[in-house]
């Protein structure tokens, strides 16, 4: 018998009343246990069940409040009526204008993203004059600044800061006019043209492109309006007011910090920003809405996000910041960063070089490089396995999770590779 199964105490009943030959007795035994000690049994399992939640809660890290979730969706299935998912960059809900370049989503794998990348063979036709115009294809760059920027926010604000899961981030790509189309030197500008007029030639890269798509993520900006007086400090120099967070649905909050506010304060239930004038009206507000780890969202794609699945022991040891660098807790670290992409592990190694074909801890770019050089650590190699139905984004999982263990075990360079 497993530990973790539990008792079904009705079947266990029903089994021993079909012992019971005598069918009066039979009636009354089952009014009797069923309805009398059935709520008992109930009463017990709901009692145990918010005896867990709330050891949980005690020991909740609380920039769990700070998770980022991310999924695709085509344009004409948006719904900007949601409460969950809101588009990254506000271009993909704007109105289309002529322009030299447009987006498209490459739903292949990571090796054929590679390959994408330095495509220098694309051509397309304009359907108004029959014009072919030549492009190059570049990483979609405005959803990484977007990242950038979030990253600044995270340190301004003092939150610690999680490598986001962009296993859809970098399938998007930029095809742009190639200079010296539509351009006869370098003061023309290139062919401007309306994404419909134009008919491209994609050959081999027809059945992985996706047009009209956008990235969604979990983070709606806003602005909070400072209603009370900017209060001086005692130093002097600073201003502070006091926002009140009665919201308790475990939203995360992270304000703007310019050139006038200077440092943002988090207590329990209130926020203090403290501002170099006392001239604030208003400040501006990125809000992470979170929520149950659904798949999706009545979208089609799943969510891809940087939460922990969590347990017991992995929450008790954060909040002590206590590491235990055991095989064990290696598994249980991989398996916590899988959400609901489960990836198969069969083992590791710690080597001096790096095989070929190797999986890096790459997702994290808008961190700046460390003290240390990564490539003078040793390498922590950790083998995966892959099958056919391990899905085009599984090297994906594969690299965001290595990025997720390159912060905790610092002393090596986290590689993955196939068995």
């Amino acid at each position: 018998m497993q530990v973790d199964e539990q008792f079904d105490y009705e079947k266990y009943i029903q089994e021993r009343l079909r012992e019971v030959d005598d069918l009066e007795e039979r009636k009354f035994a089952k009014k009797l246990l069923l309805e009398g000690l059935g709520r008992i049994f109930a009463t017990i399992d709901d009692k145990y069940y918010q005896l867990e939640r709330r050891i949980l809660n005690e020991v909740e890290v609380e920039h769990n409040h700070y998770e980022v979730a991310t999924t695709v969706v085509a344009k004409d299935q948006y719904d900007p009526l949601s409460e969950f998912l809101f588009p990254m960059s506000l271009e993909d809900v704007e109105k289309s204008v002529a322009s030299s370049r447009f987006t498209v989503y490459l739903e292949a794998e990571d090796q054929l993203c590679r390959e994408f990348i330095k495509e220098r063979s694309l051509v397309g036709r304009l359907k108004t004059d029959d014009t072919v115009v030549r492009f190059r294809v570049e990483r979609c760059a405005r959803y990484q600044e977007t990242l950038n920027s979030l990253y600044q926010l995270f340190y301004g604000n003092q939150i610690i800061w999680t490598p986001i899961h962009k296993g859809y981030l970098e399938r998007f790509f930029d095809i742009v006019v190639e200079i010296g189309d539509g351009a006869d030197d370098d003061e023309t500008p290139p062919l401007e043209f309306e994404k419909e007029d134009m008919e491209m030639e994609w050959g081999r890269w027809l059945p992985y492109i996706r047009n009209d798509m956008m990235l969604l993520w979990n983070i709606k900006t806003d602005y909070y309006k400072v209603s009370s007086f900017m209060i001086p400090c005692l130093d002097d120099i600073h201003y502070e007011c006091v926002i009140n967070i009665l919201d308790e649905s475990g939203k995360g909050y992270l304000f703007e910090v310019g050139e006038d506010i200077d440092k943002i304060i988090y207590e329990k239930g209130r926020v203090i920003v403290q501002a170099f004038t006392d001239q604030i009206k208003k400040i501006k507000l990125y809000i992470t809405h979170n929520y149950e780890g659904q798949a999706s969202y009545n979208y089609d794609y799943p969510i891809f996000d940087n939460r922990s699945k969590g347990s017991f022991c992995g929450r008790y040891l954060t909040k002590t910041g206590v590491f235990l660098q055991t095989p064990a807790e290696l598994y249980r670290k991989i398996e916590d960063c899988s959400g609901i992409y489960q990836v198969a592990v069969t083992h590791y190694d710690l080597v001096e070089r790096i095989p070929a074909g190797a999986l890096f801890a790459d997702m994290n770019e808008e961190t700046t490089e460390s003290v240390f050089p990564i490539e003078k650590r040793r390498i922590l190699l950790i083998y995966f396995k892959k099958s056919f139905r391990s899905g085009c984004y599984y090297d994906s999982q594969i690299r965001y999770i290595l990025t997720r263990l390159q912060q905790e075990y610092m002393d090596y360079r986290c590689v993955g590779v196939y068995e």
